[in-house]
């Protein structure tokens, strides 16, 4: 129990510069430009923003006092959706993802083990992530609802937290992942040439992002985005 209590200590802390690579900006600039849409294949494309809530599981092997909180941050990413066929498409989406938890921990008085309140520890791990999923579409007069589900690349950018200290989990955590992605959205044709997307989208991994002898730990997150398609 106290190697536990010291890895987890050694966790909540941490911070490493951020550095999103050029390739996201170059991405994002690119869709900047009306003339990507004279591509053959292409359907449509556009910009998404969501508001994402997500999670660790930590699984130690010798079980301990450590339950994890969700986190709530922001997505942001480009999308270009492929294959004017009817029904079916295929959509490419690059993401600056958010991901992490907290943990609530209880504080004791300088001279007693007695409880005197509880702090809440937050980190983040950010990443640059790459899904293609199949979309399955409906369509109800102005509405388009649809269903999306496919696999994604993470690739991580660096990590943050409450503290200001060295964190040897996320020092260790592999710089690339595999997962899935699911969701459920609606299409919604305005007025003017956009198209307004709602979506909502689960994702989970296939792969652990740190893993030794005693503990693993997998990324888990909701997103909810709101996007405009041309």
């Amino acid at each position: 129990m106290m190697e536990v209590a010291v890895e987890l200590n050694a966790f909540v802390g941490g911070s490493r510069k951020l550095v999103i690579p050029s390739i996201f900006m170059v991405f994002l600039g690119l869709f900047a430009f009306p003339g990507v849409a004279d591509a053959q294949l292409l359907r449509s494309y556009g910009l998404k923003l969501a508001l994402t809530s997500a999670n660790q599981d930590f699984h130690y092997t010798t079980p301990g006092p450590f339950e994890t909180k969700r986190r709530i941050g922001v997505n942001a990413g480009a999308f270009a959706e492929w294959l004017n066929i009817p029904l079916l498409s295929i959509v490419t989406q690059v993401e600056y993802a958010q991901r992490g938890m907290g943990v609530e921990f209880v504080l004791t008085g300088p001279t007693s083990l007695a409880p005197i309140g509880a702090e809440m520890i937050y980190s983040r791990v950010d990443y640059l992530s790459i899904p293609v999923m199949a979309k399955l579409r409906f369509q109800a007069g102005l509405f388009s609802p649809y269903i999306i589900a496919g696999p994604r690349a993470d690739f991580m950018l660096g990590y943050s937290s409450d503290r200001n200290s060295s964190n040897d989990v996320y020092d260790g955590f592999r710089k690339s992942i595999l997962g899935d992605t699911v969701g459920l959205g609606v299409g919604m044709a305005g007025i003017i040439p956009v198209r307004f997307l709602t979506e909502i989208r689960y994702n989970f991994d296939l792969q652990d992002s740190f893993s030794n002898s005693a503990l693993t730990v997998r990324n888990n997150a909701v997103d909810i985005w709101l996007g405009v398609e041309l």
